[in-house]
């Protein structure tokens, strides 16, 4: 199944969606084109999809409970930067499949292998929903998130 959507306002993409035996749904993304400047709003899917910066080794994935340790950088669908460890200089860790993080991130880390960088997109259902985050996530907004899977503890 082939789906295309339009990004950040000025870029066409053509996402790539597929099964994989071992790690369930994957999505590839790839730019096909830069677009004029539009005025419409971007309609997202809902949920997670993830795009392959740099694979990883393929074969080392975190299990539901296991810790996993990863550097990234948030930001809206304007481009504005919202956070970053990669900033801080320090990684961030948390337990997969426990709720600790924001629905997206457990769905779309637990798909990456040890090394992988992946774009995630998470529509708002699987990011901060109607609440945002006071200050720094608008209500119903989309984030993108550029994740390295370092390790898992």
């Amino acid at each position: 199944m082939c789906n295309l959507y339009l990004e950040f306002k000025e870029s066409c993409f053509i996402r790539f969606r597929g099964y994989n035996a071992n790690h369930g749904p994957m999505c590839y993304s790839y730019e096909v084109a830069k677009l004029p400047q539009l005025n419409d709003s971007i309609i997202w899917p809902m949920g997670v999809e993830k795009e392959i910066i740099r694979p990883g080794d393929g074969a080392t994935y975190p299990k539901t409970g296991q810790t996993v340790v990863i550097h990234y950088t948030a930001s809206l669908v304007d481009g504005q930067k919202i956070d970053s460890s990669r900033d801080r200089g320090s990684p961030f860790k948390f337990c997969i499949g426990k709720g600790e993080v924001i629905k997206g991130w457990d769905e779309g880390v637990s798909k990456m292998s040890r090394g992988e960088r992946a774009r995630l997109v998470c529509s708002p259902d699987f990011a901060y929903g109607a609440r945002g985050y006071p200050g720094a996530i608008p209500k119903n907004a989309t984030l993108i998130f550029d994740i390295e899977l370092l390790k898992m503890e």
